[in-house]
C-alpha cells in the first residue's frame, strides 16, 4: 500500500452558505464548518469529507453544476428520495438494478 489516500471530495459552487445549507438541511450531511469569506465548507460523510468551494477563492478553478461523478450511499434509498422531495429537492427518477440495488441522480442548487 502505498499510504496514498482520498482526503476529501470537493464540489465548485457559486454560493457557499447556500450550498452548504441545501447539504445539511436537504441532503442531511453533517455540517463541519463554513466559511464564508473563504468561500470554503466542509460537510461530514463518513470517512471522506465533502467539500464546497468557490472557484477562483482558493479552492480551485472548477466550474459549479459540472458532472462531478460522486455517489453517496445509504441504506434505503427510496426513504431518501422520498425526504428530498418533500424537502422541495428535484431528485432523479429511481433506477433499481437487476441486482435489487436502488439509485437516483439529484443536482444541488447550481445544478
Amino acid at each position: 500500500m502505498s499510504g496514498i489516500h482520498i482526503g476529501f471530495v470537493k464540489i465548485p459552487v457559486t454560493d457557499v452558505a447556500r450550498s452548504a445549507a441545501f447539504f445539511r438541511d436537504v441532503v442531511g450531511l453533517a455540517e463541519d464548518f463554513v466559511v464564508p469569506e473563504y468561500g470554503w465548507a466542509q460537510m461530514g460523510s463518513g470517512s471522506i469529507p465533502l467539500c464546497l468551494y468557490v472557484p477562483g477563492r482558493g479552492g480551485g478553478g472548477g466550474a459549479p453544476g459540472a458532472e462531478t461523478g460522486i455517489q453517496f450511499r445509504v441504506a434505503d434509498a427510496r426513504a431518501v428520495h422520498a425526504r428530498l422531495v418533500a424537502a422541495g429537492a428535484e431528485p432523479g427518477e429511481l433506477d433499481v438494478g437487476d441486482d435489487g440495488t436502488v439509485a437516483f441522480p439529484f443536482t444541488d442548487p447550481d445544478g
